[in-house]
């Protein structure tokens, strides 16, 4: 059976809001090393690069940003870069195509977004990136 609940915040962003749950702190949970160039990954381009550069200077700043959190931060910028050429599909095109076979439908970066957008908020929400997720901290 899993586990029920919210997922459990890591002890780093507890101490930056005070343990406002006041339950004891694990003294085991691992301590992974901090990053010490918040340089994005060399794979890493285009909007997703700019992305990465708005966020882990303050990320690494708060202590958030750790060896092992790269990826997963790295990916989601990957994830909101293909929001954001999506949305400027849309943009130009509109939400809707006309086919012959079916006439009036969704243009397919509709759904690329509305994915693009879900992952990359998802992984951004355990960094405490969006407002509500910070609430939740």
């Amino acid at each position: 059976m899993g586990r029920r609940g919210p997922p459990p915040i890591p002890s780093a962003l507890n101490a930056l809001h005070g343990n406002p749950g006041h339950r004891a702190v694990n003294a085991e949970e691992p301590k992974p090393d901090a990053v010490t160039s918040v340089v994005a990954p060399r794979w890493l381009e285009g909007d997703a690069r700019l992305i990465w550069d708005e966020l882990a200077p303050e990320l690494h700043r708060l202590g958030l940003l750790t060896k092992l959190d790269v990826s997963a931060l790295a990916g989601a910028c990957r994830w909101w870069a293909i929001y954001r050429k999506a949305d400027r599909a849309l943009r130009r095109g509109g939400l809707v195509q006309r086919t012959k076979a079916v006439g009036n439908t969704a243009r397919p970066e509709l759904g690329i977004a509305q994915k693009a957008f879900s992952e990359a908020v998802a992984v951004f929400g355990r960094f405490g990136v969006t407002p509500s997720d910070r609430t939740k901290l």
